[in-house]
């Protein structure tokens, strides 16, 4: 039953890094989509570009919200004892399936950002002092 839990929260991380933050703003706020502007990415930076700072900062702290909260999933599983080498690379396998999710998101046609914010918010959870 183990196994089961840990591929629900291996799933859970990319689709939680699938989130398009700069996509989802852009359409509900401003009527625009980012990725039809500036670099064409979906990201803080063009969001910054496009929309302005303020909606680029929200996209930003969303987007590392999203490698923290991936990364903290690990706790949500009884498998692997925290501060293990195992434990770790949980951490470290949730964090980069957050960071493939942001970068090609399932709810953005596969077309996101390049995924700066969100590893900054995967080191963050996995080491702080980083």
């Amino acid at each position: 039953m183990e196994i089961g839990s840990i591929s629900l929260i291996i799933v859970f991380a990319y689709l939680l890094g699938s989130i398009p933050s700069a996509v989802w703003i852009g359409k509900f706020f401003f009527n625009e989509d980012v990725r039809k502007h500036g670099s064409g990415n979906a990201g803080a930076t063009n969001t910054i570009r496009v929309l302005g700072v303020k909606a680029g900062v929200v996209v930003l702290l969303m987007d590392m919200l999203k490698g923290f909260c991936a990364v903290t999933l690990s706790y949500f599983q009884h498998t692997y004892i925290p501060l293990t080498n195992e434990f770790q690379n949980l951490q470290i396998l949730l964090g980069c399936l957050a960071l493939i999710g942001h970068i090609f998101p399932v709810f953005a046609d596969f077309r996101g950002g390049k995924g700066v914010a969100t590893l900054t918010g995967i080191m963050v959870a996995i080491h702080p002092m980083t």
